[in-house]
């Protein structure tokens, strides 16, 4: 009877593993079949995902032609820790920043930057799950992140 016991124990842990290993995942894989459903003409050229105690994000560049598109997104415990705040908007230059309702929980638009390729950003956050999309222009950050913000689960406020 006691091996049993351990036996069903021993499932039930694995079985925990496995749900919170394909949870952990599901972001991700999901913001990337929306880009390849919706904006098939841009290839994923790297992609990188941290799970830890420390860090739960992923880093994703896609590529079209001579454009490039950036899109960090950090997964948090809380609604609270994933909140946009002033000091996560800061930059390295001063930049136009605008808040926008169109997107997530909550959203901003920073203009143009005076450096490299990708100038544009728009963050948003749906539930607790914050996303940075850098873009060479506007349209192109706002494309994105229409996307991947549809395809995340809606948020709990």
């Amino acid at each position: 009877m006691s091996q049993m016991k351990f036996g069903c124990s021993l499932l039930l842990l694995f079985l925990t593993s496995l749900v919170q290993a394909q949870h952990s995942l599901g972001v991700p894989v999901s913001l990337e079949h929306a880009i390849k459903e919706y904006a098939p003409e841009w290839d994923l050229i790297f992609v990188s995902i941290r799970k830890s105690k420390e860090e739960n994000n992923t880093y994703f560049r896609w590529k079209h032609e001579d454009k490039e598109v950036a899109v960090f997104v950090n997964e948090y415990e809380s609604i609270d820790e994933a909140r946009i705040t002033p000091g996560s908007l800061a930059t390295e230059a001063p930049r136009k920043q605008e808040k926008t309702k169109d997107l997530g929980d909550e959203a901003y638009i920073l203009g143009q930057a005076s450096y490299g390729a990708r100038t544009v950003n728009v963050i948003f956050r749906k539930g607790k799950v914050r996303v940075d999309v850098e873009a060479p222009s506007i349209d192109v950050a706002q494309l994105f992140a229409k996307h991947l913000a549809d395809a995340l689960p809606a948020g709990k406020e």
